[in-house]
């Protein structure tokens, strides 16, 4: 395939399709070159593509274990039928269960856990939590011991990263390369060798330094 032409013609079509809206903070941040604007935006793209393994990475690890763990300690693979959940998590429980019914879907252990979102789960790392934490939480990160408030807020601070992931919003103002060093090491304190995995199996460092290289002062700056 011929390499694009980042002509005007086609510059101004690409900002008609996406939208003036969603090319703003790339426009206005690179000052109001459309050609370096859009450039940028791809980079934004490839990078949050790069994050995507590493963060299906941790929130399956942490999914897995956690259902595991409890799983273990109450007897029953239906642990949060049990378990006095708090009215949010109570509430997304529902939810998940009402969307596996109206896809006709037996209501299974395994099919409820994968349908909970990842605000359930690092909700359960919470304060109101503090119990089921020492009671059974903190043996699913068996390789350095960790608090529940330190673990809470690293969760917290990777799920905005996945949301804005997952909603293709700009990522550049974030420090990826400790964000990306966090994720590691928190699938580490559940799994050294799954971290590995992961790592080894990401393509983070190389599109990182090819940003880098595009865009030598960016890095940590808006959008």
């Amino acid at each position: 395939m011929p390499a694009f032409e980042y002509s005007t013609t086609n510059l101004t079509e690409i900002q008609r399709t996406l939208s003036s809206d969603r090319l703003r903070p790339y426009h206005h941040s690179v000052g109001g070159n459309l050609e370096l604007a859009v450039r940028l935006y791809e980079q934004n793209t490839l990078l949050s593509e790069s994050l995507y393994g590493i963060l299906q990475g941790l929130e399956v690890a942490f999914r897995n274990t956690t259902h595991s763990q409890l799983a273990a300690d109450y007897g029953r693979a239906e642990w949060y039928d049990v378990l006095k959940l708090e009215p949010e998590q109570r509430a997304m429980l529902r939810n998940a269960k009402e969307t596996l019914k109206k896809e006709g879907k037996a209501l299974d252990a395994g099919r409820v856990v994968a349908e909970l979102s990842f605000g359930f789960w690092t909700g359960l790392t919470g304060p109101k939590y503090d119990v089921l934490w020492r009671n059974h939480l903190v043996k699913i990160f068996p390789r350095r011991p960790v608090q529940r408030a330190q673990v809470q807020a690293r969760l917290n601070s990777i799920r905005k990263l996945r949301n804005r992931v997952a909603h293709h919003e700009p990522i550049l103002s974030r420090p990826l390369q400790k964000d990306v060093n966090q994720i590691f090491d928190t699938i580490s304190w559940m799994s050294p060798i799954t971290a590995r995995w992961v790592r080894g199996n990401s393509s983070f460092d190389e599109r990182f330094r090819s940003y880098r290289e595009i865009f030598p002062s960016r890095s940590g700056t808006q959008p």
